[in-house]
């Protein structure tokens, strides 16, 4: 590295973003002017590296670097923008302290620059400043956006859920489905009959197959009997017409239940027992 024998006097403008929001530019604005040992302008074209460092007496190791092979000055006048040709990051700005080392040629120039703030860098530090949980309030509305959500709490939710597809849920008990919710055929096959409340069995919601004894105690109704068998049947018959049963025989009918006149006109005397004629029982032409 040899001694400074080219002057360079230089400026650094720091590109800032047009509004609160725009993304901040990927370069830096970098005029100088170029003289020789007699303090006179150079006028051509130059080779020139640019590098970062993080030391003002050593870039051994560079934080950035990049090479502008043909660089135009004129009157001593040029004007590049570092990051033009290797992009800047913000981890080369990431500690307080920079320089800048420029080498014309095969000549570095000393000392090194060290580069400082642009006006409206200032705003920046308050990026900085933020932590890591930074509070809900703290963010613009609608200024989250989906892939920059980790995960949420159950705990943060509040209000109805949107209409959402729930068919990949798993878990989810028969308590928290309300019966509205609940539509023909939606249930699964291994559903059994006590989990449904009598009340939500309409006339006709059972099946073909469904037996008696799954059927609670008046929850039948007569229009959803089609026919029974009489081994059903206990116990005595309620007050019922008994007008259109045909095939009941004389011993299947018990004596007090023949009144006066209720037997037919074919019915003969031999067909009444001694002991059931009473005193008068008998007609006139007897």
């Amino acid at each position: 590295m040899t001694k400074k024998t080219i002057r360079i006097l230089a400026a650094l403008l720091l590109g800032c973003a047009g509004g609160a929001l725009a993304a901040v530019p990927g370069l830096i604005n970098f005029q100088g002017r170029l003289l020789d040992n007699n303090k006179l302008p150079r006028s051509g074209s130059y080779a020139m590296t640019f590098q970062i460092c993080s030391s003002a007496s050593d870039c051994s190791s560079p934080l950035w670097s990049e090479v502008q092979p043909a660089v135009t000055v004129t009157n001593g006048l040029f004007a590049v923008q570092l990051g033009a040709v290797s992009p800047l990051t913000p981890s080369v700005f990431s500690a307080d302290t920079r320089y800048l080392e420029i080498t014309v040629g095969a000549e570095t120039l000393l000392p090194r620059e060290q580069l400082a703030t642009g006006a409206y860098s200032f705003r920046s530090a308050v990026a900085d400043s933020l932590l890591a949980n930074v509070p809900v309030s703290s963010v613009a509305v609608n200024s989250v956006l989906d892939n920059s959500i980790v995960g949420l709490s159950s705990s943060k939710l509040s209000g109805a859920l949107p209409v959402l597809d729930g068919s990949a849920l798993t878990g989810v008990t028969a308590s928290a489905v309300t019966a509205a919710n609940v539509t023909a055929g939606t249930l699964g096959a291994l559903v059994v009959a006590s989990s449904v409340p009598a009340a939500n069995i309409g006339v006709g919601k059972l099946g073909a197959q469904v037996v008696a004894s799954s059927v609670a105690v008046n929850a039948v109704q007569d229009n959803s009997i089609v026919g029974m068998t009489s081994s059903k049947l206990s116990g005595a018959l309620p007050a019922i017409s008994g007008a259109s049963l045909t095939g009941v025989t004389a011993a299947a009918v018990a004596a007090g239940n023949v009144t006066a006149g209720t037997l037919g006109a074919l019915v003969v005397a031999s067909s009444v027992p001694a002991a059931n004629i009473g005193v008068g029982d008998l007609g006139a032409q007897v």
